[in-house]
C-alpha cells in the first residue's frame, strides 16, 4: 500500500511582522583582558559549576554583582557556572536576576 501525503492545513506564520532584534554581546567580552580572566577563574574552579553542590561541568563566567549594579571584574566578583544554574540566575533586560540570583536546591549535573 503506497503512503500518501496530506496537505497541510496551515500557512506558514508570516514573521515579517514579528522581526526580533539581534541579540548582540558586549563588546567587552570580546578583548583579550576578557578571554584571560575567564581563563583565569576557569582554572581555580577546576572546570566546576561554582553553585553550592553542583558538580556539573561549569561553561560560562559570571559576576556575582552585575557590573550594571557596581560590579567589578575583580576574581572575586567572579564564578563559573554550569549551564543549568547560570539560567537560573540570568539577568533580565531590566538589570534583575532570576529568582533574586539564589539557586534552587537542585544538582545540575
Amino acid at each position: 500500500m503506497a503512503l500518501r501525503t496530506v496537505p497541510s492545513r496551515l500557512k506558514a506564520a508570516d514573521l515579517s511582522i514579528a522581526k526580533l532584534p539581534l541579540k548582540t554581546a558586549d563588546p567587552r567580552y570580546r578583548t583579550s583582558d576578557w578571554k584571560v580572566l575567564r581563563q583565569v577563574i576557569f582554572a581555580g574552579d577546576s572546570h566546576q559549576c561554582g553553585a553550592p553542590g553542583c558538580m556539573a561541568r561549569g561553561v560560562v563566567v559570571d559576576h556575582i554583582v552585575s557590573p550594571r549594579n557596581g560590579g567589578s571584574d575583580e576574581a572575586s566578583n567572579l564564578r563559573f557556572l554550569c549551564r543549568a544554574h547560570d539560567n537560573q540566575v540570568k539577568e533580565g533586560p531590566d538589570g534583575t536576576r532570576r529568582g533574586g540570583g539564589r539557586f534552587s536546591r537542585f544538582k545540575a549535573s
